[in-house]
C-alpha cells in the first residue's frame, strides 16, 4: 500500500491512472543503446530498443527495453554530480547508490551515484574509410566546412586528402555531412552524427585524435603544476558526445562549462588523472601539433608511479588550468578557467563507478517519459545507473486505487474502488460508501 504522488489533482479528471505509479524522466535524458549511439528518450517514444544494463556483477549487458512512451507533465528535479554529468527526473525516480537503488527525493549532496566507467564496443560495429572518419573529426572540431577550414598544415593535409581521395570535390563532402545530419556545422548546437556511435573502436580513437587535434589540448607545463588533457568546444551537446566515446576507452571525463568567457559560454571535457591521461595516451593518441606534447606527457607518466584508482582515492587537478593547446591554443572568446577539484569516481565493478551528487535542483513541472527494462530492471539515464521507472505497475500483479471525488455534494460519501490491473483476472471498478466520521469504507449502500 502507497500514498499516491499528487500529480492527478494537476489534471481536470483527478482520477488515479497507472501512469501515475511511473516515476520517469526528461524528455532530453540521453539512452545508451546497445548499437552504440546515445539517444534522447523523447525519440526512442514508440520503440522498444536494445539499451546497455547494469547486471548484477557491475558488468553492463545488452537488453531489450518494454515500449518507451511519454507519461505527462510532472515536477522534476536536476541532480548534478561532480563528473559534471547530470540528469532531470521525478522524486520517486531510483539511481544506483553504494547501498543499492536510492529515490531522488532521498538523495543527499555528498553520497554517491554509479555511473558508467567503461562502454561496451557495438557488437558489430560500422565501418567507414578512415579518412572520412579523420574529416568527421576536423570538421567536429573546426566547426567550419571542409573548404573553410583554416588550420595547421598537418590538419589542412588530411582535409585535402580526404576530398581528394573520397570525395568529388568539396560540395560531394559537403553533401555526406549533412546526410549525417550535420546540416549546420558552424552553429554551437552541432554533435557527433549518431551514426558515429556505431564505430568500431578503432574508429572512434581515429575521429577522437582528429577532433583533438581541431580543439583539444595536450598540455605538459613546465614546474610543480600537473599536465593537463582537455578539449574545449562552444557547443555543450559535442562535449556530452565526446565524453560518452571516451566511456569506450575505459575513460571517465570530466565537464566541465566556463561562463565568464566575455561571449558564448565555453564547455571542457577533462582526462583527469594519470590512470586515465595513459588510457588516453594509448588508446586515442594524439595527431598533427599534438604529437610532440603527447610524447612528452607519455615520457613524463612512465617516471610516475603507477596510479590505479581505488576506494576513495583522492587526486587533486592544479589550479589555473590554462584553456589551450600545445602551447597555449585560445578557444572561443579567449578562455582560461581553474579546474580544482577532487577524483570521485571509483571502481565499483567491471564497467562502473562512483561519482559524488553536487547538487539537487528543483526545476519546476516538465513532460516525462517512461523506460522500462524487464530483466536487469536498470537502464542509463546519461550515464547514470537508473532503476526502472515503472518498477511499481510492472512487478504488481493487481493495482488498486480508492477514489473519491468531493467536488459533487452528490459524490461526497461514495468512492470508487479502482482495479486498473489484474494479472489474472478482470478489471474494472467497484463502488464504496466512504465514512468519514469513522475514516472507513464499507460495501456500498445508496442512502448510507
Amino acid at each position: 500500500m502507497s500514498q499516491l504522488n499528487r500529480d492527478p489533482e494537476r489534471r481536470q479528471d483527478k482520477r488515479p491512472q497507472l501512469s501515475d505509479l511511473r516515476e520517469c524522466v526528461t524528455g532530453d535524458t540521453v539512452v545508451a543503446l546497445a548499437d552504440g549511439r546515445h539517444v534522447p528518450i523523447s525519440d526512442l517514444v514508440g520503440s522498444e530498443p536494445d539499451v546497455l544494463a547494469a547486471g548484477e556483477n557491475g558488468e553492463l549487458i545488452r537488453a531489450r527495453s518494454d515500449l518507451i512512451w511519454p507519461v505527462g507533465v510532472r515536477p522534476v528535479y536536476r541532480v548534478r554530480l561532480r563528473s559534471g554529468r547530470e540528469v532531470r527526473a521525478t522524486t520517486l525516480h531510483r539511481f544506483l547508490g553504494p547501498n543499492g537503488w536510492v529515490r531522488v527525493k532521498d538523495l543527499h549532496v555528498g553520497e554517491r551515484l554509479g555511473v558508467a566507467r567503461t562502454l561496451p564496443e557495438p557488437h558489430r560495429p560500422e565501418r567507414w574509410s578512415d579518412l572520412r572518419v579523420a574529416l568527421l573529426g576536423q570538421v567536429l572540431g573546426h566547426g567550419e566546412t571542409p573548404s573553410a577550414i583554416r588550420s595547421p598544415q598537418a590538419d589542412r593535409e588530411i582535409v585535402d586528402l580526404a576530398l581528394g581521395r573520397q570525395f568529388a570535390g568539396v560540395g560531394v563532402a559537403d553533401r555526406w555531412l549533412k546526410s549525417l545530419g550535420m546540416h549546420d556545422v558552424a552553429s554551437t548546437t552541432r554533435r557527433i552524427p549518431d551514426a558515429a556511435f556505431r564505430l568500431g573502436n578503432d574508429q572512434v580513437a581515429l575521429l577522437l585524435r582528429h577532433l583533438w587535434a581541431a580543439t583539444g589540448s595536450i598540455y605538459v607545463p613546465a614546474g610543480d603544476a600537473g599536465p593537463a588533457v582537455f578539449l574545449a568546444t562552444e557547443s555543450p551537446a559535442l562535449a556530452r558526445g565526446v565524453a560518452a566515446l571516451l566511456g569506450r576507452f575505459g575513460i571517465l571525463a570530466r565537464l566541465r562549462t566556463i561562463h565568464d568567457t566575455g561571449v558564448r559560454p565555453v564547455h571542457t571535457v577533462h582526462v583527469v588523472g594519470e590512470h586515465d591521461q595513459r588510457r588516453f595516451l594509448a588508446t586515442v593518441g594524439a595527431f598533427g601539433e599534438l604529437a610532440e606534447p603527447a610524447l612528452r606527457l607519455t615520457a613524463l607518466l612512465e617516471e610516475a608511479s603507477p596510479d590505479q584508482p581505488t576506494l576513495d582515492d583522492a587526486l587533486t587537478v592544479h589550479e589555473a588550468e590554462p584553456i589551450g593547446g600545445a602551447g597555449p591554443r585560445s578557444v572561443p572568446g579567449g578562455a582560461t578557467a581553474t579546474l580544482v577539484e577532487e577524483r570521485v569516481v571509483v571502481a565499483t565493478g567491471t564497467d562502473l563507478a562512483w561519482d559524488v551528487v553536487e547538487a539537487i535542483d528543483p526545476l519546476g513541472d516538465e513532460e516525462v517519459f517512461d523506460l522500462t527494462v524487464p530483466g536487469p530492471a536498470s537502464w542509463l539515464a546519461g550515464g547514470v545507473v537508473s532503476h526502472n521507472s515503472g518498477a511499481i505497475e510492472q512487478d504488481s500483479d493487481i493495482v488498486v486505487f480508492i477514489h473519491r471525488d468531493d467536488q459533487e455534494e452528490s459524490q461526497r460519501g461514495v468512492a470508487e474502488l479502482i482495479v486498473a490491473k489484474h494479472r489474472n483476472g478482470p478489471t474494472g471498478q467497484v463502488k464504496l460508501t466512504f465514512l468519514p466520521n469513522l475514516t472507513q469504507f464499507r460495501n456500498y449502500a445508496s442512502g448510507q
